[in-house]
Order: C-alpha cells, then structure tokens, then sequence
C-alpha cells in the first residue's frame, strides 16, 4: 500500500473519531494529499480508501438516520459510488449524502494508537461531556 494510501486511510480514521464522514469529506481529504491528480486518480484513490478501510475491518459503509447508523454492504456502496460518485462527478448533488463511513471498534482502536488519535478521542470525551451537563441544567424561566 502506497505511503499516500496510508496516510489518507490515517487521516479517514482520525476523523472518524468525531463522526461518520461522508464521501465529499473523503474527497476533499484525498484533494488535499494529491493536489495535482486529476479526477480519475482523485475517483480512484477515494474509492480504495473507502474500500480498504472497509476491508480491513476498520469502518463500515452506510448512512445515519436518527441518530443510528446504518450499515450497507460494501458490494453495495461500490455499486453506489459507481452509479453516483463516479459517472455524476460533475453534478455534485448527485452524490453529495449518497455514502458515509463509521469506524467499527477495530477502526477506533487504530485511530486511538496514535498519539494525535488519542488527543483527539480525549477532546471528543470532553466535548460530548460539557454538552450533556449543558442539557443536564434545568433553564430558570425569567
């Protein structure tokens, strides 16, 4: 696997520990890594992104809905990335929603073994902390 591939896949799982990513977001990640690719390559690499992480037991393919996430085979998604993702490119709003990706357990694990992994799961403890004590208080009518 490519020193790139990696890093991206690093960069997915990272974000992935504040919430599920959706493909414009994987895009834009793979955009900025490879800033002179043009579209087949930035297509082709957010694909194997999206598919290794898959693969490998890190994240699954889906979408949220109420606050839940549901899951998509994979077959599924690439089938999707196909028919939206890439023969719509130039009509964003074609696939723009059409795939998210959430980490499994595995996917958190690897993300928290690094260093900036775990500043950021620590950061994101503390956030979801702070928001339920904020909704914990009773509101003082005036």
């Amino acid at each position: 696997m490519s020193t790139a591939l990696e890093g991206l896949r690093h960069q997915v799982l990272l974000d992935g520990l504040v919430d599920c990513k959706d493909l414009p977001r994987i895009h834009w990640l793979v955009e900025q890594e490879l800033p002179d690719a043009d579209v087949t390559e930035l297509q082709a690499v957010t694909i194997a992104v999206i598919r290794t992480l898959v693969e490998d037991g890190l994240a699954e393919t889906g979408y949220p809905d109420n606050g839940e996430f549901v899951c998509e085979s994979l077959n599924e998604s690439l089938e999707e990335l196909q028919r939206s993702y890439v023969a719509h490119y130039d009509e964003p709003i074609a696939w723009f929603g059409r795939l998210w990706l959430n980490l499994t357990d595995k996917g958190v694990a690897a993300a928290t073994a690094t260093p900036d992994g775990r500043r950021i799961a620590e950061h994101e403890r503390k956030r979801s902390e702070h928001l339920l004590k904020e909704c914990d208080v009773p509101r003082v009518r005036r």
